[in-house]
């Protein structure tokens, strides 16, 4: 009975291991991070595929047909590492739209707890198969250093189907 037990147990994590593979690659030279997820069932393959990626301030980045740009930093009144704060805060900036290269719009983009984050990302658009989400803005305030606005990254996570 004991090795039956042992039998079915072996069988059962194998076959839910064999459910889901996940990899993550993350490359030196850019600040991508890419995690693919595998889902094999006996009619199906689905392959979604998430990539991380950082904009600098200023810098106007092509995402297909569509340029972005993180324009600037209006507030920044998050609870600083280290501290304890009544208030989790909350930072605001602007992201420039440029579809075909030419300015479209400017997004205001609040990040805060109830608001966008990295557990609620914003969708800023969409491209083909592609969905380009806001989800963070990096450096995190800390109270030992004040952060210039050039030292500004906004975080995107793009989801690819």
């Amino acid at each position: 009975m004991k090795h039956l037990f042992i039998l079915v147990f072996i069988f059962t994590m194998n076959a839910c291991s064999s459910q889901k593979t996940t990899t993550e690659t993350k490359s030196s030279t850019t600040s991508e991070t890419t995690t693919q997820t595998t889902t094999n069932t006996s009619n199906q393959k689905v392959i979604a595929s998430e990539s991380f990626t950082k904009l600098r301030m200023g810098q106007l980045t092509p995402f297909g047909d569509m340029m972005i740009k993180l324009k600037d930093v209006t507030s920044d009144s998050r609870c600083p590492e280290g501290t304890q704060c009544i208030w989790a805060g909350e930072a605001k900036i602007i992201v420039g739209m440029y579809p075909a290269g030419k300015f479209d719009k400017d997004v205001m983009i609040t990040f805060s707890p109830k608001d966008v984050s990295k557990s609620k990302p914003m969708l800023l658009f969409e491209d083909g198969d592609s969905q380009y989400y806001a989800y963070g803005l990096s450096p995190y305030p800390s109270q030992k250093s004040k952060i210039e606005k050039k030292q500004y990254e906004l975080m995107l996570k793009i989801v690819s189907k």
